[in-house]
């Protein structure tokens, strides 16, 4: 396989404190890196020092087979590395295209009477949405977009840059499960096509399903970077904790009691929520889930008094809330 990028004993302190120690991972072209580690294991760091965010205190890096130190951002934009960060960087103000071409816009016309070339703009910007599958306007104004837009806009980004090496980071986050399922699909296309991609995600089962190697971090070490099919969910949990998934959780030391602290009795508002009833008792964890649209943030709304609802009851400690609001 040929290489992309590789690090070779990378090291970044910040006030004394190591962030990234002695970390070496390779990166080939028509591979998916799968990128994992608890919070604070150094991934972000890492990712940053290859997108010349920050600069490392030791250690080198080779692009495509030559010595890589960026100094900025821009110096890794200008050798084709593409960086899509969980906090997209799109200026809401302008347009898809004007975000997409704000690099540099195409011109036409000659010397000091050269224009930007308009249709050929929205020309490209047409092929790198249609590529993401969004039938927008290149017209369309980013704040005028879903969350799951704006994200897949960002990929449209890179690629037009053309990127040799795209890093996700916790891609999707704003995504829902359609638009996860098409993202997916964009992956595996420019795998194909021999683009390197490091995906970086806390939903240890896309990581399996989309990644062709997995690299393991913790405490800012590579634990190890091996291929996928050596990986299940238990073993990669497993390597990032340091511990056997049987020690994840401590064992239940109290039994919950008999004893509601808050009753929820027919709550419903239409279209929303139908007909909700659950008991919480002293002592009790209880765990509330569903897809995205069931109604869980908004029946959690209204529990806060943050929504109102239209009938059913809320009772806590034995006394029924009159008054819909979060005092």
């Amino acid at each position: 396989m040929t290489a992309v990028l590789e690090t070779q004993n990378l090291n970044k302190s910040f006030f004394g404190i190591a962030a990234v120690k002695d970390v070496s991972i390779k990166v080939n072209a028509g591979e998916v890196l799968g990128l994992i580690g608890q919070n604070g294991a150094g991934k972000s760091t890492l990712m940053n020092l290859i997108g010349g965010v920050v600069q490392p205190d030791s250690g080198t890096m080779l692009y495509q087979g030559k010595p890589y130190a960026p100094r900025s951002p821009a110096d890794a934009t200008h050798a084709r590395i593409a960086f899509i960060h969980q906090e997209l960087n799109l200026f809401t103000n302008l347009t898809i295209a004007e975000n997409i071409f704000i690099e540099g816009f195409p011109t036409r016309g000659r010397g000091p009477f050269r224009v930007i070339d308009r249709a050929a703009v929205r020309r490209r910007t047409r092929e790198v949405l249609e590529a993401v599958g969004l039938d927008l306007s290149p017209d369309m104004q980013v704040d005028r977009m879903s969350p799951g837009e704006r994200q897949l806009a960002e990929i449209a980004k890179a690629l037009y840059l053309d990127a040799s090496l795209i890093i996700l980071d916790e891609p999707t986050t704003s995504l829902t499960n359609r638009e996860t399922e098409k993202l997916f699909d964009i992956m595996r296309r420019l795998r194909e096509q021999g683009k390197a991609l490091i995906y970086i995600s806390h939903i240890l089962t896309d990581v399996l399903a989309v990644s062709d190697q997995i690299a393991v971090m913790r405490d800012g070490h590579l634990v190890t970077q091996e291929p996928t099919a050596n990986f299940d969910v238990n073993r990669m949990i497993a390597l990032m904790v340091g511990r056997s998934i049987e020690q994840l959780y401590p064992p239940r030391t109290s039994v919950p009691k008999d004893e509601p602290l808050l009753e929820v009795r027919g709550v419903s508002a239409k279209g929303i929520v139908e007909d909700v009833n659950f008991e919480v008792c002293r002592g009790e964890v209880v765990g509330l889930f569903g897809l995205m649209g069931s109604g869980r943030t908004e029946l959690a709304r209204m529990l806060f008094g943050l929504d109102s609802f239209e009938r059913g009851e809320i009772v806590v400690n034995g006394q029924a809330i009159r008054r819909t609001s979060a005092r």
